[in-house]
C-alpha cells in the first residue's frame, strides 16, 4: 500500500455517518482486514500524516470543512467464541457481538445489542446501556500506535470511568478486544 493507492481523495464522510453530515476527507480509505488497518496507519504515519479511525460513525459530527489527514473506515469484522469469552476485531459492531455471545450460550453482553457503535469505539470510549459498560466486561484489548507498537493492555489499564478511557485524544488504534460473559442457557441469552 503506498499513498498512489491510498484511497479516495476528498471523500464527503456524510454517508459514513449516522447524522449524514460531514465534510470531506484527505484521504479516505475503507479497511475490512487487520493487516490493510496496520498497513493503512503505517503508510499515514510514513508521510507524517494524522490518522482518524472511523467506525460506525454514531454519535460523530464531522464538520462542514472536513478532517485533514487520512480517515480509515474501519470495516473489519471478526468474532470467536471460546467458552465464556468472546474475542471481536475492532470494526465489528456491538450487535453482532451480542448476537455471537447469544448464540453460544454467553450471557452478560446483551446489553451491546441496543448500543449503534463498534467495539473499537466502545473500547475507547467505555460505551453501555442499561446500567453495564464496556469495562464491566473488557479482558484485555489490543492496541497499537501509529509507531507500528502493538501491545495488549488488561482493563484495569485503560483508565476508564463513566464514558471514557486513557486512550481518549491519543493516536492509539483498538485492533481486537476479548470480553467475558458467563455461562448460560442460549434461550436466556438472547
Amino acid at each position: 500500500m503506498t499513498m498512489a493507492t491510498f484511497g479516495a481523495r476528498g471523500e464527503s464522510l456524510a454517508p459514513y455517518t449516522s447524522l449524514r453530515i460531514g465534510g470531506p476527507a484527505d484521504f479516505f480509505l475503507r479497511v475490512g482486514t487487520e493487516k490493510d488497518l496496520l498497513d493503512a496507519i503505517q503508510v499515514a504515519r510514513e508521510n507524517e500524516l494524522p490518522v482518524f479511525i472511523l467506525g460506525g460513525g454514531t454519535n460523530l459530527l464531522v464538520a462542514d470543512r472536513g478532517v485533514r489527514g487520512v480517515v480509515l473506515q474501519n470495516a473489519w469484522r471478526e468474532s470467536s467464541v471460546d467458552g465464556e469469552i468472546v474475542t471481536a476485531s475492532s470494526g465489528t459492531e456491538l450487535a453482532h457481538v451480542a448476537a455471537v455471545a447469544a448464540r453460544s450460550g454467553v450471557e452478560g453482553l446483551e446489553w451491546m445489542a441496543t448500543v449503534p457503535g463498534t467495539v473499537g469505539g466502545a473500547v475507547h470510549g467505555n460505551a453501555g446501556a442499561f446500567g453495564s459498560e464496556t469495562a464491566d466486561v473488557l479482558v484485555d484489548a489490543e492496541l497499537a500506535d501509529l509507531n507500528g507498537d502493538s501491545w495488549t493492555a488488561r482493563v484495569d489499564e485503560l483508565g476508564y470511568s463513566y464514558r471514557t478511557s486513557s486512550l481518549q485524544g491519543t493516536p492509539i488504534v483498538c485492533v481486537r478486544a476479548r470480553f467475558r460473559g458467563r455461562g448460560g442457557d442460549r434461550a436466556n441469552a438472547v
